[in-house]
């Protein structure tokens, strides 16, 4: 340990008295962070990010008077984030009788703009949007245990269930099917379909309770309604809130893992230290972040395991889809900046089937959480000498600004990254 002793020394003056003069202390320094990057390590692939304006949001876009300005913020790739995926709610409200008789009648999806969900869609494949992810939340009431849409309940007659209404499985994988239908006589072809969201709770809102083994008996029936009905290349969402202990039973059935194309999708809820597994094809982050302004809830925390980005690294995650970044009030639209902003910090730079890796059209996102500057050293194995790099830096004043070019010597470059800031190197 060094100890210093710093001597003051005072002088006296019979007429008047003087302050002892201090030396200011030299300004801290900057702590400097060091990054190797390794141009030939890939991770997962990047399929894209995109939004869902379910829960009547799409409705409050299609009416504004700025409808076109908000598109343009989310779809445009040079005016706004360039988002290329669009998740669809499936709503559990059909023009059924609220006692349908037994057996049940053929399986219907009644509705003209669907919330003006339809309307997003055309408008989103405008701006070359090609991927839909439609997600039923619930099954319609009657065909669960609880007979009721909300308060979890499961679909009738799936493995541990029994219903004195009956076996409501193949009519419900009817009822989706007639949804992909009214969607593609819209012009829209719903790429991925989701049966199920937030398995593992009985949410106030729509939701209905769904295990593993459940899930893969459901799709049993499913996949076979889909291939005659001329769906046989939808891609069958499975969203597991807790992958691994969801994953290991649906992992033994050939049915779940081989008949159909798959992608299972976690919730942010819950997260784990370390990367615990791959899934079957591709895993998402169906996004569960809540931005709307008078919850006064974030559910993103800054750089903690349970952080949506840093999960979405670790987890192995090739998909984010945000939840309602557009909130419409009476006369204005409220656009969560930050998160906002900083999806388009990642999104402009990682387009649909690029590999994540350090360097070569891939941009490294370095995200200072500190309240101070933090200098950044970064040695870039296997890059090429007299390279140019970019930085793009987004915060609190600063939307995706791009600031200087850094020349890469011997593999290095050093910046200094803002406080609360977000810095791309981009390189070229």
């Amino acid at each position: 340990m060094l100890l210093i002793i710093l001597l003051l020394t005072c002088s006296f003056s019979s007429t008047k008295r003087h302050r002892p003069t201090r030396t200011p202390p030299p300004p801290p320094a900057l702590p400097v962070v060091s990054i190797t990057v390794n141009a030939h390590q890939k991770y997962q692939t990047i399929e894209g990010f995109g939004i869902s304006e379910d829960f009547r949001r799409a409705h409050g876009i299609h009416k504004h008077p700025n409808s076109s300005h908000i598109l343009d913020l989310l779809f445009s790739d040079t005016l706004g984030a360039g988002l290329t995926i669009l998740r669809n709610g499936i709503g559990c409200y059909p023009s059924n009788p609220h006692h349908p008789p037994l057996p049940p009648p053929p399986a219907t999806y009644t509705f003209s703009n669907d919330s003006s969900q339809i309307w997003l869609s055309l408008a989103a494949q405008n701006y070359s949007v090609n991927t839909f992810y439609a997600s039923a939340l619930s099954a319609p009431w009657y065909m669960k245990t609880n007979a009721n849409d909300l308060d979890g309940g499961c679909l009738c007659c799936v493995t541990g269930t029994s219903c004195s209404t009956g076996d409501w499985r193949l009519h419900f994988a009817n009822y989706l099917i007639q949804y992909l239908i009214s969607y593609q006589k819209a012009g829209i072809n719903i790429s991925h379909l989701g049966f199920q969201n937030e398995p593992n709770i009985s949410p106030s809102y729509a939701g209905m309770r769904s295990y593993g083994s459940q899930a893969v008996d459901f799709l049993k029936i499913l996949v076979p309604a889909l291939k005659s009905s001329g769906f046989g290349n939808m891609k069958v969402v499975g969203q597991s809130p807790n992958p691994p202990s969801q994953k290991s039973n649906p992992r033994k059935e050939n049915n779940y893992s081989t008949s159909t194309p798959h992608t299972d999708i976690p919730r942010l809820q819950q997260h784990h230290s370390t990367p615990r597994y791959q899934s079957f094809t591709s895993l998402w982050d169906s996004g569960s972040q809540n931005t709307d302004p008078d919850s006064g809830e974030v559910t993103i925390n800054e750089g903690t395991e349970a952080d949506g980005l840093l999960y979405g690294i670790e987890e192995v995650v090739g998909l984010c889809v945000f939840w309602e970044v557009c909130e419409v009030r009476v006369r204005s639209v409220y656009v969560d900046s930050s998160s906002f902003w900083d999806s388009i910090g990642v999104s402009a730079f990682e387009s649909k089937e690029v590999g994540r890796s350090g360097i070569k059209g891939i941009t490294v996102q370095v995200l200072n959480i500190e309240f101070r500057n933090v200098t950044v050293s970064m040695l870039v194995n296997g890059a090429r000498e007299g390279g140019v790099v970019l930085l793009v830096l987004t915060n609190e004043a600063l939307d995706l600004q791009a600031s200087e070019y850094l020349a890469m010597r011997e593999g290095l470059l050093n910046a200094t990254v803002p406080a609360r800031s977000m810095m791309s190197f981009v390189f070229t």
